[in-house]
């Protein structure tokens, strides 16, 4: 895995990267007044240790600049971070936070998803939990309604290859296996 540093401040690719929480063709809503956002959460191995140290460089660099432009010249006490532990997620039924670091990126407008041909998805099934992007995005600092913190802007994800389905996926045919539902014919039905 590799973290880049781009020229904008902030801005970096993220790659090869699995993604969990995939919302890409539909926004992610909380309730039906909320707008939703696109967004994606990025799974970092704690032993990926370059990629790490390159992320921590770009989010020590937004807090310096949150710093002076958001927080009144000091880092909040309860500032909120970008980049959290996965080994301290209460909800990971799976397992598949261990060992690693975690971060979501989100934006309000749909971002562009391109193939390996740089060519756009536009089938919402090739996108889904558990998938191997790159990811474009940038850190930035926030104040907004008595919170501080970090954030990162979904720019574009471009897919690199497919894996197992992160939880989600529903049962398969076995389920009916030990169900007896008699002698049915078409003309029941």
């Amino acid at each position: 895995m590799k973290v880049e540093k781009l020229d904008r401040p902030g801005a970096c690719n993220i790659s090869p990267a699995r993604l969990d929480f995939v919302w890409l063709s539909d926004p992610y809503k909380v309730d039906e007044k909320d707008p939703g956002k696109y967004r994606v959460t990025i799974l970092i191995p704690k032993t990926e240790t370059e990629a790490v140290k390159t992320l921590r460089s770009i989010i020590a660099e937004m807090t310096d600049i949150g710093k002076v432009t958001k927080w009144k010249q000091t880092v909040p006490a309860e500032l909120r971070e970008v980049l959290r532990d996965g080994d301290e997620r209460r909800n990971d039924p799976n397992g598949v936070y261990k060992g690693c670091w975690y971060l979501t990126a989100k934006s309000a407008r749909q971002v562009p998803v391109f193939n390996r041909n740089k060519l756009p998805i536009t089938n919402p099934d090739e996108l889904y939990s558990g998938m191997w992007a790159a990811v474009n995005l940038a850190v930035f600092p926030y104040k907004a309604s008595g919170s501080c913190g970090l954030a990162a802007g979904l720019n574009a994800v471009m897919k690199l290859r497919d894996d197992e389905r992160l939880g989600g996926g529903g049962p398969s045919a076995d389920v009916f296996d030990n169900c007896d539902f008699g002698d049915v014919s078409d003309d029941d039905l």
